[in-house]
């Protein structure tokens, strides 16, 4: 299973990071490819709460739908992607001087054969991607 993993330092308390990062509603105001979120059930951000997302996706538009999994409040943050592919990945925050250490990480089912050059390609995408949503919400935070 390929496993992109990136992070980034912030200037803020870990306390403020992890607010943002574990609220999947905010994510329109840092993640480029996030159109627009819907709670379809439970409470924000606890376990078993599930979203819907509208995301860019291959020049047009995707629905996804994520459900949380796991939450260490003020640490972690886990989902679980069930549409339109099956994945897992999350947020970790950790205290870094005066300021967090915010870590995203996601890990995507294997494909055999000729489909593990496009997964590698996917995979890179996806990290390019993830980096440069880690500078926006360092950005966002640090204003």
């Amino acid at each position: 299973m390929p496993r992109i993993a990136e992070e980034i330092a912030v200037g803020c308390r870990p306390e403020e990071v992890f607010a943002l990062v574990s609220d999947p509603e905010s994510d329109p105001r840092w993640r480029s490819d996030v159109r627009s979120v819907e709670r379809l059930s439970g409470e924000p951000s606890a376990p078993g709460t599930v979203y819907r997302q509208r995301v860019g996706a291959l020049g047009g538009e995707a629905t996804a739908v994520v459900e949380v999994a796991e939450v260490v409040p003020g640490r972690s943050i886990t989902f679980a992607i069930r549409e339109p592919v099956t994945a897992r990945g999350g947020y970790e925050v950790e205290p870094v001087g005066a300021g967090a250490l915010v870590r995203f990480w996601l890990e995507l089912p294997s494909s055999g054969g000729l489909r593990r050059v496009a997964d590698k390609a996917i995979a890179a995408a996806i990290a390019r991607g993830a980096r440069g949503d880690l500078a926006r919400l360092k950005a966002l935070l640090e204003r």
